[in-house]
């Protein structure tokens, strides 16, 4: 007789627990359609498709203290990212099932529950072959459901404990009627690893800090400690402001005119020269990227005009 097993492993566990249904906490469906949903036999039980990245980085155990329960204005309770550097994207997810094969094939934890059954609950794995496996758009480790529907309604789960959870997959109309999710997830954002180097004679050792999309450089410097003239925006900006891009000039947007301007008459001698309160790491970053920026570059003569006959203060 096949005995039917739980994918699911315990609370507070860094490890995976498959253990019989008879051995499990009262907490988990008793209805022969919500077996369906989750479980599957043994004999299927040695084709887990374990989502264990590479990365540790983006594994369910690993994303889980990047999450925190926020409070809105409206008194709702959302998920959102506690770790700079991370974004959350909403997506939803189409499951479909057959009357054959009527499960979903999700492996699911509850790394966090709190009063008035809120939680994080969170997906850890997929059943290999399984319903999840083939969803559009896939699933990850770390993605929090935060809706079911179905033609009868919806049933939010966003920020709600794992009883909470399987209660409202348990809801979903019977195959091959398709599971229809809503799941957030965390999305590492690209970052440019930005080398900074120092003139010479301040025997200062090279710094490196993390951009992101849409950061002012000179405004990243201040942020990490690297002390910068004030900027008046006029053209004694170059003297304070001037860097030179070794490294990584295509991740700035490009100048504007104002800065093209003051950049002009040394332009000539060195194209990679930029004003760090006008430059700006580009919005569509797609991977993580580096640069290598020398500040406070030699400015002697920088405002000096070409005429050698010119009037000079």
């Amino acid at each position: 007789m096949n005995e039917w097993l739980l994918l699911l492993s315990t609370l507070g566990s860094t490890s995976w627990q498959v253990a019989p249904l008879h051995t499990m906490h009262a907490a988990s469906p008793s209805s022969a359609h919500a077996r369906s949903l989750l479980w599957t036999s043994s004999a299927h039980a040695r084709s887990l498709l374990w989502m264990s990245a590479e990365d540790e980085e983006n594994t369910a155990d690993a994303l889980a203290s990047k999450w925190k329960v926020v409070r809105r204005e409206s008194d709702e309770l959302a998920l959102a990212t506690s770790t700079p550097g991370w974004d959350v994207q909403e997506i939803r997810v189409k499951i479909s099932r057959s009357a054959a094969a009527p499960g979903l094939g999700l492996l699911l934890e509850e790394y966090g529950a709190g009063a008035d059954d809120t939680g994080l609950t969170l997906i850890t794995g997929l059943v290999a072959d399984g319903n999840a496996a083939r969803a559009s758009p896939a699933l990850k480790p770390g993605d929090a459901i935060t809706c079911v529907r179905s033609a009868a309604g919806s049933s939010y789960t966003e920020c709600r404990n794992y009883d909470r959870t399987i209660d409202a997959l348990s809801k979903l109309a019977p195959a091959p009627a398709p599971a229809l999710l809503t799941v957030k997830r965390l999305v590492k954002i690209p970052t440019v690893a930005c080398t900074v180097m120092f003139p010479k004679e301040e025997e200062r050792a090279d710094r490196t800090i993390n951009l992101y999309p849409g950061t002012m450089l000179r405004q990243a410097l201040i942020m990490n400690g690297i002390a910068v003239e004030g900027c008046n925006e006029d053209l004694q900006c170059l003297c304070k402001c001037g860097m030179m891009v070794r490294k990584g000039r295509a991740l700035l947007k490009p100048e504007e005119s104002q800065e093209r301007q003051m950049l002009n008459n040394k332009r000539m001698s060195e194209p990679n020269w930029r004003l760090t309160c006008r430059s700006f790491i580009v919005d569509d970053l797609e991977e993580d990227a580096a640069m290598v920026v020398r500040i406070r570059p030699d400015t002697e003569n920088v405002m000096a005009p070409k005429d050698p006959n010119a009037w000079r203060t």
